[in-house]
Order: structure tokens, then C-alpha cells, then sequence
């Protein structure tokens, strides 16, 4: 395993001596920098109960329960034509 070349950075070196973020940042034309780490902004658990937090704040169970209630196209349609 060749790390990337650029000083510091320690991943694993994919394309001309450079990882795959270094590289898409010399072949835009930009000056290589340094690559943050991924930061999550979520809490760990779900903001209605202490289950684990699954997407949009949520846990899977209270995402899918009001994600499910979006209205469809079709009722969307038949509501602003007063069919409802």
C-alpha cells in the first residue's frame, strides 16, 4: 500500500502518487489542501424517543411514520382542483 503524496494526508494513493480526494483537487486545478475529516451534525439518538438515530433527526420508525404521510402527486392534483 503507497500512501498519497501529499504531506500528511496518509490515504492510501490511487491515481499518480495522490488519493482520490488530492487528485479530483489537482485535476479541478485547485491548490491541494489538507482533507477534513467528516463531522456529524445529527444527535445519536432520534429527537422524540432514545432510539438510535436513523435520518433527519429521527429514528427509523418516527421517519418512516411521518415520511410516510406525504400526500401524493395524484392527491395534490385533486385537492387544488377541489375534487376533496
Amino acid at each position: 500500500m503507497v500512501d498519497c503524496s501529499f504531506l500528511g494526508c496518509g490515504r492510501q494513493a490511487e491515481f499518480k502518487g495522490l488519493c482520490s480526494a488530492h487528485y479530483r483537487q489537482r485535476k479541478k486545478g485547485k491548490s491541494l489542501t489538507p482533507i477534513r475529516a467528516l463531522q456529524y451534525t445529527h444527535a445519536p439518538t432520534c429527537s422524540k424517543c432514545d432510539k438510535p438515530y436513523y435520518s433527519r433527526g429521527f429514528c427509523e420508525y418516527h421517519y418512516k411514520k411521518r415520511w410516510s404521510k406525504r400526500k401524493t402527486l395524484e392527491n395534490l392534483k385533486e385537492t387544488r382542483n377541489g375534487k376533496k
